[in-house]
């Protein structure tokens, strides 16, 4: 089957690392997560969830990441509110070889 498969499943990358990213992130804060999940109705949250729900947990998180990052820029001060984002860009340029 490898040769099947090889063509098909991803060898380590950047879902790979995805999906450790978030595994990670539901282990650490599942006390919070998961009522959230509960609340909004999302059935298939689970903290070491399965592959097969990757679609309905991947937009679960991206919501709750864009929420803590209003959440945390009302925290900043004002100073670094109006910072472009190619000004971000521009500063993270050298890391960007670490995705490939």
């Amino acid at each position: 089957m490898g040769s099947i498969w090889g063509d098909i499943i991803s060898f380590p990358g950047d879902f790979h690392l995805v999906i450790h990213v978030n595994l990670g992130i539901m282990r650490a804060g599942k006390e919070y997560l998961m009522p959230i999940a509960e609340l909004l109705g999302y059935k298939y949250i689970k903290v070491d969830f399965q592959l097969e729900h990757w679609s309905e947990h991947d937009n679960f998180l991206l919501m709750v990441a864009d929420y803590a990052v209003h959440w945390l820029l009302d925290l900043l001060p004002e100073r670094y509110k109006n910072i472009s984002f190619e000004r971000i860009l521009k500063k993270i340029a050298p890391n960007k070889h670490i995705s490939f």
